[in-house]
């Protein structure tokens, strides 16, 4: 919790234990118990060890990925192969050091879909264990066909494909973009 504590804003102090709590539920959830409380979460960088960096589940072997924005929190959890999730507010702010040239060129005709390709990056960095300190310029994603490729041929990735998560209403401000090698995926919501 010294993480949380850490944090500049009270909305960031909030998304990240919203985040640690959303992980601990999803688990519960998946598992068909309701003792979330049980479900042991732990932050840890994969350069330093520290506790800061990924959320991880070590008791049960689990691959997680969490992401949180605005006071929304997402989760995810996968038995087998690695998984990311990423959220982010349909009006995310246009980042061009993150696009291949196609993409840069797409969005600058089509920016909405910006907020699909920087979710989609986001999840398969943190499916391959690198996070954003992995180039997502040398990912290109296709934000209609949720494709993507990838010119660094990362090992992680392997299988790896993307779903596009919907919101409890229409129209959802966020996108949310799921990287795991699963065909499909189960949504799981809870509100505070």
């Amino acid at each position: 919790m010294a993480w949380v504590r850490s944090l500049g804003s009270p909305q960031a102090r909030a998304d990240a234990a919203g985040v640690r709590a959303g992980l601990r539920w999803l688990v519960a959830d998946v598992r068909g118990d309701d003792a979330p409380e049980d479900v042991e979460v732990r932050r840890e960088c994969p350069r330093c060890a520290r506790a800061h960096g990924p959320a991880v589940l070590p008791a049960l072997g689990w691959a997680s990925s969490v992401s949180h924005g605005g006071g929304l929190v997402a989760a995810a959890a996968a038995t087998h192969g690695p998984v990311g999730i990423d959220v982010e507010h349909r009006d995310v702010e246009v980042v061009g050091w993150a696009l291949a040239p196609a993409e840069r060129a797409l969005v600058a005709m089509r920016p909405e879909l910006f907020a699909r390709i920087w979710t989609a990056k986001e999840a398969l960095l943190k499916a391959s264990g690198e996070g954003l300190d992995g180039d997502p310029a040398s990912l290109e994603v296709d934000p209609v066909a949720l494709t993507w490729s990838d010119r660094r041929r990362r090992p992680r990735l392997r299988g790896v494909r993307l779903h596009a998560l919907e919101g409890p209403q229409a129209p959802w401000p966020y996108v949310a973009t799921l990287a795991t090698t699963a065909d499909a995926a189960r949504v799981h919501r809870r509100h505070p």
